[in-house]
């Protein structure tokens, strides 16, 4: 009885030296190892590395596979023990909660690795497109924009550090701050692609950070313009007294410095006028 007692206890320390082991930076490299097996075809896109803005996003179906090649790393045995320590490991590293992320080709449950180290070693790796979603609240938590490089008048709005933003990016024109809300942002990228003006000024732009780099370009040249039917659409919204921007056949609409919508309209001509207000 002493004995085996003795075995247990030697166990459960071995136990946790494997779980200890088991570091964010392993767990990266175990997702890389992973995704290096999957061949090619429907499997390596499934298998595929799903970068999120803050760090990794890991499948719930592939924590199995992963805790087994955490083990192997590591060059210890794949006893099932060891394996449901390891899994757990995984789990904990990742905040012990499931997440939804959809993205234009995906939609996935899984559990978000979130770390400052985590970001530096996926630096060469592209951002994935999409959301993560709780699965709970079903809302967006964490915006899949990234920071556009080399231009301080664009911020995007951390989901995870300013959950209570109701905006996704902050863009300043001369010495105004701009608050651009997330559907005036999808206006734009569903006009955008189909736009001619923007495919030949901006040569296509196919990711988030570029259309919004596109975005602040056009925003930042727009000059007031007037609605002809202002106080039908004062009635018709509230009456909230809208202010309207265009540029190049692009009419922007902001109330207290958020951009409500926008919209690709063509030629000013009917509907709005130079607006002579400062």
């Amino acid at each position: 009885m002493h004995i085996e007692k003795q075995v247990s206890n030697l166990d459960l320390v071995c136990l946790e030296e494997i779980r200890l082991s088991i570091t964010p930076e392993l767990l990266v490299k175990a997702v890389e190892e992973f995704r290096s097996q999957a061949g090619k075809g429907a499997r390596q896109k499934n298998h595929r590395l799903i970068r999120i803005k803050s760090g990794l996003f890991i499948k719930e179906g592939h924590v199995d596979h992963l805790a087994t090649v955490c083990l192997r790393i590591l060059k210890t045995g794949a006893d099932p023990e060891e394996v449901v320590a390891a899994k757990k490991r995984i789990v904990d590293l990742c905040g012990r909660k499931l997440w939804r992320f959809r993205g234009e080709s995906i939609d996935v449950v899984g559990y978000a690795l979130m770390n400052k180290d985590v970001e530096l070693l996926l630096q060469k790796y592209e951002i994935v497109p999409g959301f993560v979603y709780d699965l709970k609240l079903l809302s967006p938590v964490k915006s899949a924009i990234s920071q556009p490089r080399g231009n301080p008048s664009i911020r995007v709005v951390d989901k995870i550090k300013e959950p209570e933003a109701t905006h996704i990016a902050e863009l300043t024109v001369g010495t105004t701050i701009y608050l651009l809300s997330r559907h005036a942002f999808e206006e734009f990228v569903a006009d955008a692609r189909r736009s001619r003006t923007i495919k030949a000024r901006y040569k296509n732009p196919g990711t988030q950070s570029s259309y919004l780099l596109a975005f602040h370009d056009k925003f930042k040249r727009a000059t007031p313009v007037k609605r002809e039917n202002n106080v039908l659409q004062i009635i018709r919204h509230g009456f909230e007294d809208a202010k309207y921007l265009w540029v190049n056949g692009w009419v922007f609409v902001i109330k207290d410095r958020v951009i409500k919508t926008c919209y690709e309209k063509g030629e000013m001509a009917g509907l709005y006028k130079k607006d002579q207000r400062k």
